[in-house]
């Protein structure tokens, strides 16, 4: 949704869309107000329980490298999969007088679906998360299970709806998107079950120089409260503001690259949480 590639390809085309993203997490909120510390729960998976501010988070950080493929099955179906094939994370966090970072990476849970042309302009789509990644990783201090927002995947399956509405205001040669998606996810084996995420973006690009063009967006993304055993989960579920400027260069051979600066106008956090500050997204898309 923030490369503005959710519409629908044409029949028996084939895209390759490769991506890298980093995040920065070291913003210490408390709902949206600035914290000197944050206190994050332990979900201590061998004793069924939850210790609340347990940890003290210190900063984040995450990098994923992701492939993202569409084909074109009809002039009005088009086929989608994705999968994070490098997801990295990063956490400092202090516990009992020392301080420790914990790194993952792996790949990530996949997505695959469908999207349909309702009419000119107007595209919506289904897919289902598969739960392809690794989710019970050890390592914590005591030798158990990390915690899940540290894991690679979730080790659940979710159902992703989306639609997308595009237009071009001819006399200014701008073109707008307005978009949204929701995420129903479900419980893991381990019974955790991440929060349900919804999307809301609205975008304008235009051409400013040769094969040149720039985009602005505006993205509102809302998580709710994750769960364990069916209790919330602390210092879970978040809802954000992104203001993200960009640059596309159309290539020769149907190849665009893309650079993005996702900055945040709003945070808000449920409890006490490390926020983003800031995220860039660079990409390469190829069209056969």
């Amino acid at each position: 949704m923030t490369r503005g590639q959710n519409g629908a390809l044409a029949k028996g085309a084939f895209r390759l869309d490769l991506s890298f993203r980093y995040t920065d997490e070291d913003v210490k909120l408390q709902g949206s107000r600035p914290v000197e510390d944050v206190y994050v729960p332990k979900i201590a998976f061998p004793y069924r329980s939850i210790w609340p501010a347990f940890h003290r988070a210190v900063d984040a950080s995450e990098r994923f490298m992701q492939m993202d493929l569409g084909y074109g099955l009809s002039s009005r179906w088009t086929l989608v999969a994705s999968l994070p094939l490098d997801a990295r994370r990063e956490h400092t966090i202090a516990h009992f007088g020392y301080t420790q970072r914990y790194r993952t990476s792996g790949i990530g849970d996949a997505l695959v679906g469908a999207r349909f042309v309702v009419r000119p302009g107007l595209v919506a789509g289904l897919s289902v998360q598969v739960p392809t990644g690794r989710h019970r990783l050890d390592g914590d201090f005591d030798g158990s299970i990390l915690d899940p927002s540290l894991q690679p995947g979730s080790g659940a399956c979710g159902f992703v709806a989306t639609v997308q509405q595009s237009g071009r205001i001819s006399g200014v040669n701008l073109g707008w998107t307005v978009a949204a998606s929701y995420q129903a996810n479900t419980g893991s084996d381990l019974e955790y079950r991440f929060g349900d995420g919804a999307i809301a973006a609205v975008n304008l690009s235009r051409p400013i120089a040769g094969r040149l063009s720039a985009s602005l967006q505006g993205k509102l993304f809302h998580q709710t409260r994750s769960t364990y055993i069916s209790r919330d989960v602390p210092s879970a579920g978040m809802t954000f503001v992104y203001a993200t400027p960009g640059l596309h260069v159309d290539m020769p051979g149907a190849v665009t690259v893309y650079g993005l600066l996702q900055m945040l106008g709003h945070r808000y956090v449920n409890d006490m949480q490390l926020a983003p500050r800031v995220a860039v997204l660079a990409g390469l898309s190829k069209t056969f």
